[in-house]
């Protein structure tokens, strides 16, 4: 027999499914672009050490099996259950990042495009921050998965730096890292236009014998002034 009072409106709570009601209706207000994760495993505030190693995995077939199908992911393990949460269940394709079905991470992708925008460095933390914060509110282990994803046709445009120091190959569990104390590490955006990324990708694939496979996980202008 509780009686809640907040902002002014009264709320009698006469049992655990009113509560839960009331409490639900003031996350909506307050996070309602919140993107809907069904996966108890992982989109939670701690995860174990399976979940986080899926992570990596997952990260890792982002960055290099963009466009390939379930992002070259086999079987069914953990890594796959994030992809079909996060990815398939919310209509986010790599290929069409300007078509995704769902609204909340249409926002998302928007208002972090919109901070990379405002200039062409800044702190990993005010992208973050953004994904963190209302009205998105994402649990922080999704927060590294859906910033490569969400970025993924201009993260070969971003380089990252740690006390000045460039950061030259990322791999899931780096990025887990960066993202695990944000205000460490600054980044470079590179505003690219369409004919410069065709250009590199030309050149990617002419190359393409001569990349050391031990530097897949460089920058893509750099991957390819390497080979």
């Amino acid at each position: 027999n509780l009686t809640w009072i907040v902002k002014g409106k009264t709320y009698q709570i006469n049992n655990e499914i009113k509560l839960e009601e009331i409490l639900s209706h003031l996350m909506f207000e307050l996070y309602p672009l919140t993107p809907e994760v069904r996966n108890d495993g992982y989109n939670r505030r701690e995860i174990n050490n399976v979940q986080l190693k899926a992570g990596y995995k997952l990260i890792e077939h982002i960055l290099h099996n963009p466009f390939e199908k379930d992002l070259g992911i086999e079987g069914n393990g953990p890594e796959y259950l994030i992809y079909a949460t996060v990815f398939k269940n919310n209509g986010l394709n790599l290929n069409s990042l300007e078509s995704i079905s769902s609204k909340e991470l249409m926002e998302l992708r928007s208002a972090l495009i919109l901070e990379l925008n405002r200039g062409s460095e800044g702190s990993l933390d005010k992208l973050v921050n953004i994904m963190d914060r209302k009205p998105f509110g994402i649990r922080k282990p999704l927060i590294p998965v859906l910033l490569v994803a969400l970025l993924r046709d201009k993260w070969d445009q971003l380089l990252f730096y740690r006390n000045g120091m460039f950061i030259s190959q990322l791999n899931g569990e780096h990025i887990y890292t960066m993202v695990s104390e944000p205000d460490q590490y600054q980044y470079v955006f590179m505003h690219f236009k369409d004919e410069m990324n065709s250009f590199v990708r030309y050149l990617q694939d002419l190359f393409r014998n001569y990349i050391d496979p031990e530097n897949r996980g460089l920058n893509k202008p750099l991957l390819v002034i390497s080979a």
